[in-house]
Order: structure tokens, then C-alpha cells, then sequence
């Protein structure tokens, strides 16, 4: 029998950073969860969200569409 692949998040996985690239000034990422995705900020992304917020980011999770008028002062890579 030949078994099939799944996509599990490690919730044991160690995200501690011992230098955090960012202690003030924080980035900000945006999310998107507006498109019914499974995968989230508390779902499956949650190791990798907790990663990046160890180190200094702040993560917005986006449920809503991007428009312009979302943007702001945000810059995007």
C-alpha cells in the first residue's frame, strides 16, 4: 500500500532566535488569508509565523481583498 503525503505543521518545532534581526522599528508582514487558503497564520504557517515573529517581524494576518487604499506606508519586496 502505497501511502500519500500530507502537509502537517510541527508545532514542537523550536522558533526561538537567539539574535533577532529587529528589536524596534518592527517590519510588518501581511498575510494573506483572504482567499480561503489552508494555510494560516494559527494553521499550518503557525511554526513559520512564530519563526519570523521570534525575529523580530509583526505578522498581520489579512483577511480582507488588497486595494490600494490598503497600502498605505507599506512597502512591498
Amino acid at each position: 500500500m502505497i501511502g500519500a503525503a500530507q502537509q502537517v505543521a510541527d508545532p514542537d518545532f523550536n522558533t526561538a532566535v537567539a539574535y533577532p534581526a529587529y528589536n524596534k522599528n518592527l517590519p510588518r508582514v501581511l498575510f494573506d488569508e483572504a482567499h480561503n487558503n489552508f494555510h494560516t497564520t494559527a494553521g499550518r504557517y503557525k511554526p513559520f509565523v512564530d519563526l519570523i515573529s521570534s525575529d523580530g517581524y509583526s505578522v498581520v494576518p489579512n483577511g480582507s481583498l488588497f486595494r490600494k487604499r490598503h497600502w498605505g506606508n507599506l512597502r512591498s519586496w
